[in-house]
């Protein structure tokens, strides 16, 4: 398993269950501050940049609505994602 340094893979619930399963599952730890070698970050970077600049939500469901619609319209839209796919085997 690939694991970065999130704070909820490194709790001690989590690393405590990591110790109990590692005798069968091997977790390959990335390194801190490496965004760059999780392969969704560059993603949310993406829809980031892209639509929430400046903006407030006034609740967690219109703020969840407008992450479904950005994804959606990604989805729909074969050139943008053609052209994040190109940006990230460039950065590869």
């Amino acid at each position: 398993m690939v694991a970065d340094n999130a704070r909820f893979h490194t709790t001690k619930k989590a690393t405590a269950l990591a110790e109990e399963l590692r005798s069968w599952v091997r977790i390959v730890w990335l390194p801190k501050y490496a965004s760059n070698l999780n392969e969704i970050e560059p993603f949310w970077k993406h829809v980031k940049s892209e639509s929430f600049g400046n903006r407030l939500y006034r609740s967690r469901e219109e703020f969840e609505g407008h992450v479904e619609e950005v994804v959606a319209a990604l989805n729909r839209k074969s050139t943008a994602l053609d052209a994040w796919r190109a940006r990230r085997r460039a950065v590869a």
